[in-house]
């Protein structure tokens, strides 16, 4: 899409409820809340689908919200996955999109992103916070969904996550109840517990 072409969208401006520090140009930041009517995708997902980053930084400094969703319930960053655009991906996660973003199924942005074998939007959405072990209405993870595809490298990526994530659980699982207490004094004695697992536990 080219600088000239007009968009056919409805744009609504609201001041801001409480002042925001100005632009680099000396104008007043606003808050943009657009859509269009037939299926209410905003700028932002225009901005994505045609991977211009500098309309993409404009809207997000204008106060765009992140994480609105068209009548499919996509919001910007479904079409930054689906077209594979990792720095517009990127950009709206520094920027405050949430990361554990579901639809009405329960599928969050990283089971969108395995389903489609996007391997460095998955990386990006597990930096950024991602929860890997998550589930749909169907009860599948998104490593069951890269697995279900196909998508031998996304499952490599996933389960490389899920297993200091699993190790840290089995410590917690493992430790000693007693190991957290602090030193007890017997007269001119003083003991000191010891981490034990709970195998060795009395």
């Amino acid at each position: 899409m080219s600088n000239n072409q007009v968009v056919n969208v409805k744009t609504t401006f609201h001041e801001q409820e409480s002042p925001v520090p100005p632009n680099p140009a000396g104008d007043e930041r606003i808050k943009i809340e657009s859509y269009n009517t037939l299926n209410e995708t905003t700028p932002l997902h225009y901005a994505i689908d045609t991977a211009n980053l500098a309309v993409i930084r404009m809207l997000i400094i204008a106060g765009s919200k992140l994480d609105l969703i068209d009548s499919d319930g996509e919001a910007a960053a479904h079409y930054a996955i689906r077209e594979s655009r990792t720095d517009a991906l990127r950009l709206l996660l520094q920027s405050g999109a949430n990361p554990n973003l579901a639809n009405d199924d329960g599928e969050s942005l990283l089971h969108f992103a395995a389903s489609l074998g996007e391997e460095n939007c998955c990386r990006l959405l597990v930096q950024a916070g991602a929860n890997i072990s998550c589930l749909d209405e169907s009860g599948c993870t998104p490593l069951a969904e890269a697995k279900n595809n196909g998508h031998s490298q996304v499952v490599q990526f996933l389960r490389s996550c899920s297993q200091p994530q699993q190790q840290q659980q089995q410590q917690k699982d493992n430790a000693c109840p007693y190991s957290s207490f602090q030193d007890i004094r017997y007269g001119n004695y003083t003991v000191s517990p010891v981490s034990i697992s709970n195998k060795s536990c009395f």
